[in-house]
Parts: structure tokens; sequence; C-alpha cells
């Protein structure tokens, strides 16, 4: 019998001894290239997860490189990735079509300006917060438009009619998406047209009952930005419209919060663009986030390094909104 025991003992040790070692899975990583675009993309609509339906924030988060940013090269990142882990917060992004939870596993490969507000609102509200990103670096204003609201405005009128993808389209005014940009199109998808974002990303979230809107746009629609010259801002009348446009085309409803990062601290010419997106703000109830008034931002960086302070702005921006 003791032998009997040592023999089946042995056997199991040997057994466990020859089993592989269970690896962790590999963390999952952004498939898209450094500004955020990939092909193709999934084209159903986006429903809420089952379980946190009903019961969740749900927030549209969208816009170009400051909100595509991702929190591992930002400050504060560990701490940010870490606090996920207390929360309860979906992500889905427009690229794959499919949702994840957030952990400080993944955090790290998603946008910092989303992952600070989510865990903000978290703590806010105590609730799961849901995240549909659509986030491209470079995203001029136009690419997330669709065409009845374009159609609505005289100089977007233009662009639209005239068919041409933006760096190539005479109505769109001269900027650096027709110039330094084009350098870059080998690493996007195949150059900018109107409603492309609309399509693949805005319209499959439009049957969501929103909390709110957290719009982090700009820097594409407020200067020429040429290398080699000086720069500029572009025409009022132009930039107003692509403000307007975009409050109306990304809010479902007139009544749904619609939070817009004013550009913050750089060392370009965006004055005229800030004084805009606070009038059309101002007028269409949507909330400004003086980003620029708070000193946030960097002269030499058009991606500041730490996207907190802005996050802790949309959230509070939030809360003032949402008291009785």
């Amino acid at each position: 019998m003791k032998r009997t025991i040592a023999i089946a003992f042995c056997l199991a040790a040997a057994l466990a001894a020859a089993a592989p070692t269970p690896t962790a899975p590999a963390p999952e990583r952004r498939p898209a290239t450094a500004t955020g675009w990939a092909e193709p993309w999934p084209a159903p609509p986006v429903s809420l997860p089952a379980d946190i339906a009903g019961r969740c924030e749900a927030w549209l988060c969208a816009g170009q490189s400051n909100m595509f940013w991702p929190l591992g090269r930002c400050a504060g990142a560990d701490a940010e990735a870490a606090e996920t882990a207390r929360h309860d917060i979906r992500l889905w992004d427009f690229v794959t079509g499919r949702w994840r939870r957030l952990t400080p596993g993944n955090a790290k490969e998603w946008s910092a300006m989303a992952v600070s507000f989510a865990n903000r609102r978290a703590r806010a509200s105590g609730k799961p917060i849901a995240i549909l990103l659509v986030d491209v670096g470079g995203a001029p204003t136009e690419a997330f438009l669709p065409p009845w609201e374009m159609a609505r405005h005289p100089t977007l009128r233009k662009i639209l009619e005239n068919g041409e993808p933006l760096d190539r389209n005479a109505a769109f005014p001269d900027s650096w998406v027709k110039t330094v940009y084009r350098e870059r199109l080998a690493q996007e998808a195949g150059g900018w047209r109107p409603g492309v974002l609309w399509e693949k990303g805005i319209a499959r979230t439009r049957h969501i009952p929103l909390t709110g809107v957290l719009w982090y746009q700009g820097e594409s629609n407020a200067s020429k930005a040429i290398g080699g010259r000086p720069d500029e801002p572009l025409p009022e009348a132009y930039m107003e419209e692509t403000i307007r446009a975009a409050v109306a085309a990304l809010r479902p409803t007139p009544q749904t919060p619609f939070l817009m990062v004013g550009l913050p601290v750089m060392n370009r010419p965006w004055g005229p663009y800030r004084t805009l997106q606070r009038k059309v703000c101002a007028e269409t109830g949507a909330t400004y986030l003086d980003t620029f008034g708070a000193a946030l931002g960097d002269p030499r960086n058009v991606h500041p390094a730490d996207k907190r302070p802005f996050a802790e702005m949309a959230s509070a921006a939030y809360d003032r909104l949402a008291k009785p």
C-alpha cells in the first residue's frame, strides 16, 4: 500500500512538472496606428452592455488627438489606471466595435481624457460608467459631421458639394490638413472626407440614451499651421460654422449636456477660435470648459502631458449641471 501511494505521489508530481505553467493573457493592445485610424470598421450599431444599461452614465467622448492621446503617455498614468479597479467602467471604441471593462492592465492603451473623466464620474456618481469613444488624431470637424448638418451652413455646404477629400477640397480653408497632413496619408485611411467619422462612429451611437457628450477637438480647424510660414487663424465665419455644427450634430437632443473643451494654452493663434467656442456654447446651452483661463496646457506642446485637470474640470462642470 505504501509503495502504491508513493508511486501515485511521484506520478502526480511528474505530471505537474510536465504541465505547462498557466500564463496570464496578454494585455489588449489598441488595434490602430499612432493616430487612431484603422480599417476595416465593424458596421453594426452599438448597444450598452445589458448588465449596466439603465443604471449607468453613458458618455460619448469624441475628438481628435487630445481625445485620442493614450493614458500610458500621460502624467499620472499609473494612478489613473490603478483607480479603474475600484469602478465599473466599460469602454466601446468605434474601431473594434466592441466593449471591454477598463482595468489596470488595459487602461493605459486608451484615451487619457476619457479614462480620467470616467474615473471622476464614477467617483461622483457611484454608478457604472459607459464610454463611447470616437477619437482620431488630426481629425477635422468636418469628418464628424453628417451631410444634412453640413448643408445647413454656407461654407460647409460648399465643402460638401465639392465632393473631394478635405486635403484636395478647394472649398476647404487652407490649413495643415491640406499641407503637413498630406505627408501622413500613408498612415491613415486615404485622406479625410466629410462625414467619415459620423458614418463609422457617431451614427452607430445615436439610439443610446446619453448622459452627455465630451468633445475635445478644434486644433485642425482653428489656424493654418502651415510649416515654414506664419500661423494665423482661419476665417471666423468658417470656424463658427464648424463649432456650431458639431454641437448640433453630436448632441442627440438639445437638452443633452454637451461639454466642450476650450483650446488650452499653446503658442498658436487660437484666441479667435476660443472666443467663438465660448459664444456658441452660450447661444446653444452647451458648456464651455475654459482651459485657457485656468492656465491649462503647454505653450510648446499641442498635446498637454497631464489630462487630469481637464477631466476634473469636465466632471465638475457636469456636477454643476446635474444639481437639482
